[in-house]
């Protein structure tokens, strides 16, 4: 059944549409994942704000995050995280005062 979507009543924000770090950065930070972080919330509260936003509903958002997510790991790579201890520590000594 074809149903005719209804025009949205506030147009979205162009920062909103597109992730772009420079809009998004704190002063001091150096990587974009902190400002992804801030879109990501910011597109959130738009839709539950506005129902019939041109973003679409959560799972469309849902949806431009992961591929905006990954266009951003492609070209601007996180940086490395520190080192994982994978060997397990050894327990300490049993009490043997029994």
């Amino acid at each position: 059944m074809a149903t005719r979507r209804v025009p949205p009543s506030t147009p979205t924000p162009g920062e909103l549409t597109r992730f772009n770090p420079s809009e998004w950065a704190a002063p001091g930070e150096t990587s974009w994942q902190l400002g992804f972080s801030r879109w990501k919330a910011a597109r959130r509260a738009w839709i539950d704000q506005h129902p019939d936003s041109t973003l679409g509903d959560l799972i469309d958002v849902l949806r431009v995050n992961l591929l905006t997510l990954q266009e951003l790991e492609r070209w601007r790579p996180s940086p490395p995280q520190g080192a994982v201890m994978l060997v397990p520590q050894p327990y300490p000594p049993a009490d043997t005062r029994s």
